[in-house]
């Protein structure tokens, strides 16, 4: 079969599967993210020439980069405003101070184990893997007994993270191919195309927010096709930025941020379909990542790769969120928690193909291969421990303060 019509059909399926069992798997230790890995790696063992056709085709390609631009756009866009202002110490400490901590340690543990690699790899590395993914971890941000504003945070955090990491990466990367080409002006030419495609992306926003404010008043837009606007608006300002070749990734992340709508009724039903479709394309990436990316990186696996990706999940998340909550009050147990919800996901998945994309797989298989495994065991393991943990941290949280009710 052909591995186009092989993605689509499992694709299919995935949708089905998880739209007939979703209010059990939700329940339960076996999420969506496990299945559609799990069965996009059977399907590459179907046929071993299927593997590098998915990964270097024109297919995952384009998947890849319209994921990314819809994922950036619908998490900034979807970001609780109103919780924001309630309550924006966490969020700060978390993305100021938190983020810039688990990039450093990142590469610091890079340094420790793969020696082999230069500084600015050690650092793409390091960035790759420091947004996390609410949707790894949604049994935390469900649970109403987890304190809301733990959760608020959260999801703050994981809704940002990924559009903040980016031009750093982007910069980096863009050093990184002009060193391979022998240029000197890459700081320049990054800085223009990363500053202009941030502005377009705002233009975006500002513009289209009172323009759907007005459809909506007039009574213009079917609520059936609202959900058209989310992946509308997210790709326009991919495509407008593209066209004057500027970064799209940059413009539809801030199309989101700055998205000018004020109608509550709207902004919740963008909000809405912006979760469904950001669902169905993490469902389809995900697929993707077994089908394509695991068998790829496995023959690279070694020792080194599983004591990052354990790392990475553990002391390079826990210890910044440790340290950037010191003097907040909240106690240790919610500390750890809040370091341990941290996985990687889509976003991570997503910036290591641009990394393929760009300079291909030969070479930089280390960077590829530590990046997959670490996707994978995040997949695994928060996906397992989600909702067990979060109902017990609830449990703990609530339990000294039944005396004084």
């Amino acid at each position: 079969m052909d591995p186009y019509y092989l993605i689509v059909g499992l694709t299919a399926a995935m949708f089905l599967l998880y739209g007939a069992v979703s209010r059990k798997l939700d329940e339960g230790v076996v999420t969506a993210p496990m299945v559609c890995v799990a069965a996009g790696y059977g399907a590459s063992l179907l046929g071993p020439s299927t593997v590098p056709l998915a990964l270097d085709g024109r297919v995952l390609t384009a998947a890849g980069e319209l994921a990314l631009a819809i994922l950036l756009f619908t998490d900034a866009s979807g970001i609780d405003r109103a919780a924001l202002r309630r309550d924006w110490v966490l969020p700060v400490r978390l993305l100021g101070l938190g983020l810039p901590l688990t990039v450093v340690a990142g590469a610091l543990l890079g340094a420790a184990l793969f020696p082999e690699l230069p500084w600015p790899w050690l650092g793409a590395l390091a960035l790759i893997l420091a947004p996390t993914d609410a949707a790894l971890g949604i049994a935390v941000l469900r649970n109403v007994a987890v304190p809301q504003r733990v959760r608020d945070a959260l999801n703050v955090e994981s809704g940002l993270n990924d559009g903040i990491a980016l031009p750093p990466l982007l910069a980096l990367l863009a050093a990184l191919a002009a060193h391979t080409a022998g240029s000197d002006e890459w700081l320049l030419d990054a800085a223009a195309e990363l500053a202009v495609g941030a502005l377009l992306g705002t233009l975006v926003g500002r513009l289209a927010g009172p323009l759907l404010d007005a459809a909506w008043r007039r009574r213009w837009i079917d609520e059936t096709y609202a959900r058209l606007l989310t992946p509308g608006l997210a790709l326009l300002a991919f495509v407008v930025a593209h066209a004057m070749d500027k970064n799209g990734f940059v413009a539809a992340y801030f199309a989101g941020l700055t998205l000018a709508v004020s109608t509550p009724e709207l902004r919740e039903r963008l909000s809405e379909f912006g979760e469904a479709d950001g669902t169905q394309f993490s469902l389809f990436v995900f697929l993707l990542f077994g089908f394509a990316f695991v068998p790829a990186a496995a023959p690279h696996w070694d020792v080194a790769a599983v004591v990052y990706a354990l790392g990475s999940l553990t002391l390079v998340r826990i210890l910044p969120v440790w340290l950037c909550l010191a003097g907040s009050g909240l106690p240790p147990a919610t500390k750890l928690f809040m370091g341990w919800s941290g996985p990687r996901g889509i976003a991570s998945v997503l910036y290591v193909a641009i990394v393929v994309q760009q300079f291909g797989l030969a070479g930089h298989e280390r960077v590829f291969a530590v990046v997959v495994l670490t996707v994978l065991a995040s997949v695994l393991l928060h996906g397992v421990t989600a909702a067990p943990l979060s109902a017990l941290y609830a449990r703990r949280d609530s339990g000294p303060r039944q005396p004084a009710g």
